[in-house]
């Protein structure tokens, strides 16, 4: 319903609002506890995301590495920087390494 100056109603926005952070929340445990590790990194190499459960493979904690470079990062793991960089080529890399 919108009010007579034609801006969405007080309770309509509440209701988006607090739906929105039922959706982030859930979102935010399902990165939290998923089986894997996920993250992003901008063009320069930058980490935008960090979340997942094997995080700890790594040593790593979730979100800490948000700001931080994937190549300092990943720099002592063979063959790792090499395959970010294809990647950000637009090129399928893949790295196995025994933890």
């Amino acid at each position: 319903m919108k009010s007579e100056t034609g801006s969405p109603d007080i309770k309509e926005r509440n209701s988006r609002d607090t739906s929105l952070a039922l959706v982030s929340e859930r979102l935010d445990l399902v990165l939290a506890e998923a089986p894997l590790i996920l993250w992003a990194i901008d063009q320069d190499g930058i980490f935008t995301l960090a979340e997942g459960k094997y995080l700890d493979t790594f040593g790593f904690q979730p979100g800490p590495r948000v700001g931080q470079s994937a190549y300092d990062v990943f720099g002592k793991i063979p063959g790792f920087v090499d395959n970010i960089r294809q990647a950000m080529k637009g090129r399928i890399a893949n790295t196995v390494n025994k933890i």
